[in-house]
């Protein structure tokens, strides 16, 4: 079995963005986590006052999982719209179970 896939973003809208990001990204939550292979697909915003970045926790049974879910038209869509949306690239943290 493929070693599972885990990972941690850091998503920073531009402040005009940031409910329509928040909001495209709650719409495709009950999508993925339908999807083979996805265990957890969990979005959280900052405690901290004035900090508008959302915070995403994936995680993928496989490899074959995560790239499926990367080729889903939702995902596709999202991505497009990240473009004109994000004040700076997602920041990805690839985690290891220990």
């Amino acid at each position: 079995m493929d070693k599972q896939i885990v990972l941690f973003l850091k998503i920073t809208p531009k402040p005009e963005f940031y409910e329509n990001l928040k909001n495209a990204i709650l719409d495709v939550v009950p999508k993925v986590l339908k999807e083979p292979g996805v265990r957890v697909f969990a979005l959280h915003g900052s405690s901290t006052d004035g900090d508008k970045s959302l915070y995403l926790y994936e995680v993928f049974d496989s490899q074959e999982a995560y790239n499926c879910y990367l080729e889903q038209s939702y995902t596709q869509a999202i991505k497009l719209a990240f473009k004109e949306w994000l004040a700076s690239p997602i920041e990805v943290i690839k985690l290891i179970n220990l």
